[in-house]
């Protein structure tokens, strides 16, 4: 977008419109992840529990101090492959 509107001299509301761009999604810069280290926390804490499910897990994390909704946990354990692949170790015994 930058070189259009440079090498051609051109506008950026014009630059952007030649590209069937909105000028919105040109300017758009994505917010730093405020959550890092409550998502470190979350997966050590279920590498030490595999066992544990989202619920659990919400109940250690506010034991330990942090300040989380626990749909927020559930939403990182389904999104998170690496919670996944924790997750898919443990197997249930099978009922006869």
């Amino acid at each position: 977008m930058a070189f259009i509107s440079v090498e051609f001299r051109l506008s950026e509301r014009t630059a952007c419109k030649l590209l069937g761009m909105e000028r919105s999604s040109y300017r758009y810069e994505p917010r730093p992840d405020r959550n890092i280290e409550l998502r470190e926390a979350l997966l050590k804490l279920a590498r030490q529990k595999p066992c544990y499910g989202y619920r659990r897990l919400h109940v250690l994390l506010q034991r330990r101090g942090h300040e989380v909704n626990v749909k927020r946990v559930y939403a990182w354990s389904r999104t998170s492959a690496q919670m996944s692949l924790i997750r898919s170790g443990f197997s249930q015994a099978r009922r006869d």
